[in-house]
């Protein structure tokens, strides 16, 4: 080498020169030594001893590859790995520079350089990610393994659902016919005990009756199939509104807030199931109130969009707010508030079709407030 050897010994990286015949190490400076372990003098005197040292997995491949391009006069850079002395594996950047006189290559020289730690990083960065994408294929298994089987069940709830409240009305029916034709045929033989007998019977009927409407309203949620567009929740709450005005005489004094302007991308049949049965819940529970004031309003937050009903009614006590949206479940008794117990199981049905979800705050006799997001 031209260079003064004690010069180059000073940088931290293998320099080499030698006979592209022999395989012979004419010069090889220091940190060889130092990096691998092995004698200086152990290069310069055994033509095989780079070779030997050669990781016995990558020995064949590189001393093919650098017998080829020496022939061929071309430089060349490659990697591999070598065992040092005390048994551990040193990954090497060997790039090689060959002279050519007349066509033939006379000389090589060239720097390895210890690319120990990037190797190792980037063996370790190719195990976390082949770790994350095991992870992930079994995470997307076991979401597949377990949509699949909720698809099912929900499949089979439905069924179950929609069998036994058909099945339900034939019963029904024939018990309503049989109360019109005795009240027909014998109504002017009736006492007082027997008509409360046949309007208990009557009002039975209608509540199961609705009962029935009611689950059978609770499995279309499952069934219907999510499309979002631009809905004005303002102008549905007014118009929900009006109809619960018009829907008793003589009519009630109830200050109705509506906030202005409020639009969301959602489903129109699943959103005004949602609407439909909180306004008419506040409706309802301020009934025995001689005022009453129905709020309906929206609270912009950092993260999410919540939407909510407010009445100043009956309210609840908050220990079972956790009960509030479980099917058939009644915080109210039947003879006070009238209804079948599915309202708010079918407003936490829709809204988590849409990717929501659906909470109350209340207390009693100060009313209550329902919330909901839309995803």
């Amino acid at each position: 080498m031209r260079a003064d050897p004690s010069l180059l010994d000073l940088i931290p990286a293998i320099i080499w020169d030698g006979d592209p015949c022999s395989w012979r190490f004419h010069f090889v400076s220091r940190p060889a030594e130092l990096l691998l372990g092995y004698p200086v003098q152990s290069w310069l005197e055994d033509p095989n001893f780079w070779a030997d040292h050669i990781h016995p997995e990558d020995r064949e491949r590189v001393v093919s590859y650098c017998k080829n391009k020496t022939a061929e006069g071309a430089p060349h850079s490659f990697q591999y790995r070598m065992i040092a002395a005390d048994g551990h594996v040193v990954w090497l950047q060997d790039t090689v520079n060959v002279e050519v006189v007349d066509g033939r290559p006379v000389r090589f020289y060239g720097v390895m350089v210890d690319i120990t730690d990037r190797m190792l990083a980037e063996a370790e960065r190719k195990q976390a990610e082949e770790a994350l994408r095991a992870l992930t294929e079994e995470l997307e298994r076991r979401v597949l393994d377990r949509t699949t089987a909720l698809a099912a069940s929900t499949r089979e709830m439905e069924l179950f659902t929609y069998s036994v409240s058909h099945d339900l009305r034939a019963p029904l029916r024939a018990i309503a016919g049989y109360a019109e034709a005795l009240e027909h045929d014998e109504g002017g033989r009736l006492g007082e005990r027997g008509r409360h007998y046949l309007d208990r019977m009557r009002a039975a009927t209608s509540r199961m009756g609705g009962l029935i409407d009611g689950l059978l309203a609770l499995g279309r949620m499952g069934r219907v199939e999510v499309r979002r567009e631009r809905l004005g929740l303002s102008g549905l709450a007014r118009d929900i509104a009006v109809a619960l005005e018009g829907s008793v005489s003589p009519p009630r004094e109830v200050e109705w807030v509506i906030a202005e302007g409020v639009e969301v991308m959602a489903d129109p049949q699943l959103t005004h199931a949602v609407m439909e049965n909180l306004l008419g819940n506040a409706w309802k529970f301020t009934s025995h109130h001689a005022r009453a004031r129905i709020e309906f309003g929206v609270r912009r937050e950092a993260d999410a969009i919540a939407y909510f009903v407010r009445d100043d009614g009956a309210g609840f006590d908050m220990a079972y707010a956790d009960q509030l949206f479980l099917p058939f479940h009644r915080i109210h008794a039947a003879a006070e508030f009238e209804g079948t117990g599915i309202g708010l199981a079918t407003v936490q049905r829709a809204v988590q079709r849409q990717g929501g979800r659906v909470w109350a705050e209340g207390a009693v006799e100060h009313g209550a407030t329902v919330w909901f997001t839309l995803g």
